[in-house]
């Protein structure tokens, strides 16, 4: 006899049956902070930096891009997080190494921080990772040279380069 049940993840009404965690709770224990993010899809993480503007509210037109800009006392200030890499440490691990290449650290983890200053983001919080075995809040180069002198101060035309910071 063969007894089935569409029981995803156990069958909770049988005495001492094993109960698994559902899909998505097993697809989400490969990164302890996938909470942080949107998704693993970069694209889409991407598109919802447009929850910057109803935290922040609108920028007025004809605002220069890239300024940060909060609408009044009924928003909040929004924080892009955690600069960058975050999300592809070795292991999925908390604070770990984050080991690829300025290319794929650009064209994978960089867009949804720049949308993110183009779209008056108040606040960038710098990850605990650390990419390529050098911690992100020590470097330099990253976070000083690429992020707030050239990004943020400079480079607000819609694209950017992949030029070695």
């Amino acid at each position: 006899m063969i007894y089935g049940i569409d029981a995803v993840h156990g069958h909770n009404n049988v005495y001492k049956a094993r109960i698994f965690p559902h899909n998505v709770g097993l697809g989400a224990t490969r990164w302890g902070r996938c909470y942080e993010s949107y998704s693993e899809d970069p694209e889409i993480v991407k598109q919802m930096t447009d929850i910057i503007l109803g935290l922040q509210g609108d920028i007025p037109a004809g605002s220069r891009k890239g300024v940060p800009y909060v609408g009044g006392k009924d928003k909040v200030v929004a924080c892009a997080k955690h600069f960058v890499g975050d999300g592809s440490t070795i292991k999925g691990i908390n604070e770990n190494n984050t080991v690829i290449d300025m290319h794929g650290l650009m064209s994978i983890h960089m867009p949804a921080y720049y949308h993110s200053i183009i779209k008056g983001v108040s606040t960038i919080m710098v990850s605990y990772t650390s990419w390529n075995g050098k911690k992100m809040h020590a470097n330099r180069k990253l976070v000083t040279r690429f992020l707030k002198d050239t990004v943020c101060a400079n480079n607000l035309t819609g694209e950017y380069s992949l030029l070695d910071p």
